[in-house]
């Protein structure tokens, strides 16, 4: 189960953490995982007077909005995402050597197969564009993680 809580307010020890872009995610003594949006200043407020009974309160103000994502450019990204997995497997991408240079080459491809009026990839059918934002997807991935890993380990260099 994921709660909302801070690591400051909960009175079991953290045995692990993992942290990602303003969240921290950890377990507790238990086992029971658990988010806190650093970014949020309000910790686990009650139900304020002024709202009737009836109505909840959610504190969600400063959290991602996975609703603006665009749902047809994410459908075709799904679909490169599955003929990848059928081509090769499901994660292979995140075993490539050198994956970063790779995805970046991958994507530039596409995008300027995309630029010269081929607009869908004569391999399989799929939209250039949709292929370039699926590799760069999967370099962001890999920066980021690998941003984590440098920071959590105390090393300068990304």
């Amino acid at each position: 189960m994921i709660t909302d809580a801070t690591p400051e307010n909960t009175t079991e020890p953290i045995q692990e953490k993992t942290t990602w872009t303003g969240l921290e995610m950890y377990q507790d003594a238990n086992g029971e995982l658990k988010v806190w949006n650093k970014g949020d200043k309000k910790k686990e407020e009650p139900l304020k007077e002024e709202y009737p009974k009836e109505k909840g309160v959610k504190y969600d103000s400063n959290k991602p909005e996975y609703g603006l994502l665009p749902p047809i450019a994410l459908l075709e990204m799904a679909k490169n995402l599955t003929v990848g997995a059928q081509k090769y497997s499901r994660e292979n991408w995140r075993k490539v050597p050198d994956g970063k240079r790779r995805y970046f080459d991958a994507a530039q491809r596409h995008l300027w197969a995309w630029k010269m009026q081929e607009v869908f990839d004569p391999e399989n059918g799929l939209h250039h564009l949709a292929a370039a934002a699926v590799n760069i997807m999967f370099a962001l991935e890999l920066d980021l993680l690998e941003y984590q890993q440098n920071k959590d380990s105390g090393s300068s260099s990304v």
